[in-house]
């Protein structure tokens, strides 16, 4: 049975955080991209066995929106503490990060610090309702999030191939707090 969907901001502390990814701008198409990236990323983490481990955890969407389109990035969010332990400990650093340029990945910092933490509960194609209505509870409130590009998320907890029934998708919503 899954969770309800939040009605209430919930507030969660979050370390400093590395977002790796594959970029993507055709919204069209982007349950078939958001495939091939998990993919391509997940053959990359099984190429490195410190990285192995990255890809059995929820995947993640970042979103921008630019005058002309949407853009998103399909991967995972992982600790900084995590990648530094690769990055450093890794016997391979210099072909790894050769290998994510050749594969177009992107990586990118995410600011730790205090976040809003909001469950969608159905379809994917509900999102955009749930995120409204959390802005909405948000600024009644009274809290100021940051919704610059890249730094929100959505964290899809539910596999797909797993639960066959929409409406019991869950999905996490995380976005920073500029102040409360």
């Amino acid at each position: 049975m899954p969770r309800e969907a939040s009605r209430r901001i919930e507030t969660t502390t979050l370390p400093d955080q590395l977002f790796i990814g594959i970029q993507g701008d055709d919204m069209g198409k982007m349950p078939e991209f958001f495939g091939a990236s998990m993919g391509t990323l997940c053959e990359v983490f099984a190429s490195y066995p410190e990285m192995n481990h990255w890809s059995h955890r929820p995947p993640v969407a970042l979103y921008k929106m630019t005058p002309t389109k949407l853009l998103f990035r399909a991967g995972f969010v992982l600790s900084v503490k995590e990648a530094a332990h690769v990055l450093v400990n890794g016997k391979n650093t210099d072909t790894l990060l050769k290998e994510l340029q050749a594969k177009n990945i992107v990586v990118h910092s995410i600011a730790g610090g205090s976040y809003v933490k909001w469950l969608h509960v159905g379809p994917y194609d509900k999102l955009a309702d749930t995120w409204t209505a959390m802005k909405n509870k948000a600024k009644e409130e009274g809290v100021l999030l940051d919704i610059n590009p890249w730094i929100s998320w959505e964290s899809y907890v539910t596999e797909p191939g797993s639960e066959p029934d929409t409406n019991k998708w869950e999905t996490e919503i995380f976005c920073r707090i500029l102040s409360q």
